[in-house]
């Protein structure tokens, strides 16, 4: 691989050089191009094992969330939403609904990546929930708020 087509990184994780191709870094992945390999990766989400499937009941459980909020929480896009555990599944098992908020894709990768990032500084877990669950919260009111009125303007322009 030619310097000119590729940039040398350093893992997060484990501190190793690695080289890494130019397209990565232009966007065109999903490739953060921090990590050196997958294990490191998966070392820096979580130190606790990753646990697949999220119950039995979870498509049910999802839908809910979904009907009670048709929007994503941070950008109010009512397109390609997944149902996100403002504190992580693996951390808590907890599936309720004041643990789930819809979210766009692009919104989801984001709001996981800042989780991960706070979480590699071992904040208590309590101040973690409390942080995120309000912030989250806090930002789905907001949306709502602008999605209704912007609905109303609408609707008195069309009249």
């Amino acid at each position: 691989m030619s310097a000119a087509k590729s940039t040398t990184r350093t893992c997060e994780t484990c501190n190793a050089e690695f080289r890494v191709p130019r397209s990565v870094l232009s966007g065109r992945t999903n490739s953060s191009a921090r990590f050196c390999s997958r294990p490191c990766y998966e070392r820096h989400l979580c130190r606790t094992p990753r646990i697949r499937g999220r119950g039995s009941r979870w498509k049910t459980i999802r839908r809910v969330a979904l009907r009670r909020t048709p929007f994503c929480a941070i950008c109010g896009t009512a397109q390609h939403l997944q149902v996100h555990h403002i504190i992580p599944f693996r951390l808590t098992r907890d599936n309720s609904q004041t643990n789930l908020i819809p979210l766009c894709r692009a919104c989801h990768k984001r709001v996981e990546s800042i989780f991960h990032d706070a979480e590699a500084v071992e904040p208590p877990l309590p101040v973690t929930k409390l942080v995120l669950f309000c912030s989250i919260q806090a930002r789905r009111t907001m949306t709502l708020h602008l999605l209704k009125r912007s609905a109303h303007a609408d609707q008195r322009a069309a009249a």
